[in-house]
């Protein structure tokens, strides 16, 4: 797309407005869809549909300031999009080789099949939460640096030309990382933390070294990107000029080291409050067992149970889906629950055009009969046919 940008002279207003509401349509639906899922994978791959939402929303916003004469808004934007394309490359890679390791470790990818991971998978959960807090755009990670950066660029719009632009901007990306912090507080606080939910946790151990060693140098660069922010104009210099040659870079520079001051205090705030606990005696106790004497990981909150009051909020859209029976009687007889959440366009899009396409190759079948003779006669029946359209 932004190739085919550089061969227009002015830019329409409308190739901006038309990747804002994109971005937006799947930024947020990406996010909300994926606070519904169980599967650890198909989590990350709503979470996909996301960020791609957060690269049209840059992109479609830098596209508004060039087409509105606001040079600044454009290059804000525009290489928000680009560096986010960089960002999500390397916390997605590690959030799926994370999911891998658990996924062999313990033999399932259900979230629900977690819990207690992360004392007997230090450095796998250790590589999940950095990853976990990149994507959802938090200090001092690299996540952090190009959503600030999109921020920005709304923002001068917001104050310049498009306000409506800037405004929408603005409130769809504070609302898809607050949801994006909420589900990876889910999947890391489920997965990694209480006790464990299934056998394959009680016993799973930490992965080998050549699977730990490239997510640890993933989590690395997420770090790097996120404390050297403003190196990442050097890289972002070139497809700018092209793309926004009118704009100032010195402003993006200025606003990166900015970002990267945030991401060293955070940095720092946390290596001394981790410091602080360490030094500190702890004591055991009992847990809360709510006049149980023994509590077991089945009174721990679930995932589903977590997500649930914000998923309500949604459920206009998700449609979720519910099985089970409700607990009947002073003494009732055990019962089982399961909700579900399934993709409208796979049910009403995908599904009935892939059905259709089916029972029309089964009957296009008979033509197939597999003697060279007749495949012959179809392709004569063809020519003469195109040259009695070329006649006409």
């Amino acid at each position: 797309m932004l190739r085919v940008v550089t061969w227009a002279e002015q830019p329409s207003d409308w190739w901006g407005w038309l990747l804002v509401l994109t971005g937006l349509v799947s930024g947020i639906l990406g996010v909300v869809f994926a606070l519904a899922q169980h599967d650890l994978k198909r989590l990350l791959a709503c979470h996909s549909v996301e960020n791609l939402g957060i690269i049209a929303l840059g992109l479609g916003l830098g596209l508004l300031g060039l087409s509105g004469g606001s040079p600044l808004a454009a290059a804000l934007g525009l290489g928000g999009g680009l560096l986010h394309v960089w960002n999500h490359a390397w916390f997605k890679s590690l959030l799926f080789m994370g999911a891998g390791a658990l996924g062999k470790a313990t033999g399932s990818l259900q979230i629900e099949s977690g819990g207690g991971l992360l004392r007997r998978m230090p450095g796998t959960g250790g590589a999940f939460l950095v990853g976990s807090a990149a994507i959802s755009g938090l200090p001092p990670l690299n996540g952090f640096v190009s959503e600030f950066l999109i921020f920005m660029s709304a923002l001068e719009l917001l104050a310049s030309v498009h306000p409506l632009a800037g405004a929408a901007g603005l409130g769809g990306l504070a609302l898809i990382s607050g949801l994006a912090v909420a589900c990876f507080t889910k999947v890391c606080g489920v997965v990694f933390l209480g006790e464990p939910r299934s056998p394959g946790a009680q016993k799973a151990t930490e992965i080998r070294g050549s699977m730990l060693v490239p997510m640890l140098l993933l989590a690395g660069l997420c770090l790097l990107v996120g404390v050297m922010a403003p190196l990442g104009i050097g890289v972002l210099g070139a497809p700018l000029q092209q793309l926004a040659p009118q704009a100032d870079l010195e402003p993006i520079r200025g606003s990166l080291g900015w970002v990267a001051a945030l991401g060293g205090l955070v940095l720092l705030a946390g290596l001394g409050l981790g410091h602080a606990l360490s030094r500190r005696p702890s004591q055991p106790g009992m847990t809360w067992d709510c006049g149980y004497s023994r509590p077991t990981a089945r009174m721990q909150y679930t995932a589903a149970s977590f997500a649930g009051p914000l998923l309500e909020m949604f459920s206009f859209v998700l449609k979720p889906r519910h099985h089970g029976s409700p607990l009947e009687g002073h003494f009732p007889a055990p019962v089982g629950h399961h909700g579900e959440v399934c993709d409208p366009f796979t049910q009403r899009l995908y599904e009935p055009i892939s059905r259709s396409l089916m029972r029309l190759a089964l009957r296009v079948r008979v033509f197939q009969h597999g003697e060279v003779q007749l495949y012959l006669l179809y392709i004569l029946i063809t020519l003469v046919a195109l040259f009695i359209w070329e006649a006409l």
